[in-house]
């Protein structure tokens, strides 16, 4: 990890007596609990908890204004496009490449690489706390449809794991790929069922409706009790069956449900997620 080499913006020094930018310092310190410049071992929780030296932001400001101007401009840019993420479809979406997230239900991961916890911690403090998660893929790196996914809580532990808890929001098509800080981005459209005007089609779709969520009920009281524990621990209790909801964007949380617990392929429950409207 190199630090950015350019005027020290909001400057933080070290345990070790040298001083870095307070967002380099953080990310640096991610890859390794030692200081960029003398290698010394360093407490990160404490380095990353440090207050940037007032002293010497201000000398830097005041004599180095101009300079100093274009760093606070450039950071607030950066902060700004953060917040806009999942929210502007013109923004790049940082993107966790490993895993799917299912609308219903709730996401738990454990970060290990530098370059995930910091995508997550960037997400968590400056923006909107939302990153995209997507399949692998051998040709360009992660599948074309994945889910937006909002944070609501992270939890640091020795050797460098991060857990994340995290709520899926919404669903997405890859429209370009790119790299950001080295990670991967993407810009993305969002995906909702088509709507359906014909009112003889939303009947049968009602009979549909109740028929699958019967088989799914049916399929679930037949499961092992240690295993229905376990998937209701991990995705709560089955949701009911709402007719209301099937002209949602999303249809009927319990279809999600359904796609989150039953044990298909990844890649086919990927499939099956892109899916707009009925054939």
């Amino acid at each position: 990890m190199q630090y950015c080499v350019r005027l020290l913006f909001h400057p933080v020094t070290t345990q070790c007596g040298h001083t870095f930018c307070q967002e380099c310092i953080k990310e640096s310190l991610e890859y390794g609990p030692k200081c960029p410049s003398c290698g010394k071992t360093l407490n990160d929780s404490n380095e990353k908890k440090r207050n940037f030296t007032v002293v010497l932001n201000d000398l830097s400001r005041i004599y180095l204004e101009a300079q100093y101007m274009e760093r606070e401009e450039l950071h607030a840019k950066k902060v700004q496009m953060w917040r806009r993420i999942g929210i502007d479809q013109s923004v790049e979406v940082p993107i966790l490449v490993g895993t799917m997230a299912m609308l219903q239900g709730r996401v738990r991961l454990t970060l290990s690489h530098p370059c995930q916890r910091v995508m997550v911690r960037r997400s968590f403090e400056w923006g909107s706390r939302m990153f995209g998660m997507c399949l692998p893929n051998e040709e360009k790196g992660f599948t074309d449809h994945g889910t937006i996914v909002e944070i609501q809580a992270t939890e640091s532990f020795p050797g460098g794991k991060l857990v994340v808890q995290a709520i899926p929001k919404q669903r997405f098509r890859v429209v370009s790929r790119g790299v950001m800080d080295g990670c991967p981005v993407a810009k993305v459209e969002w995906l909702e069922d088509a709507k359906i005007d014909d009112y003889g089609a939303i009947l049968h779709l009602k009979w549909r409706n109740s028929v699958s969520h019967l088989m799914l009920k049916r399929w679930v009281a037949a499961l092992p009790l240690v295993e229905k524990a376990c998937i209701e621990s991990a995705l709560g209790p089955m949701p009911a069956c709402e007719s209301h909801l099937l002209l949602s964007p999303n249809g009927p949380p319990w279809l999600w449900w359904a796609m989150a617990a039953v044990p298909l392929p990844s890649q086919e429950k990927t499939k099956n997620s892109t899916i707009t409207k009925c054939s």
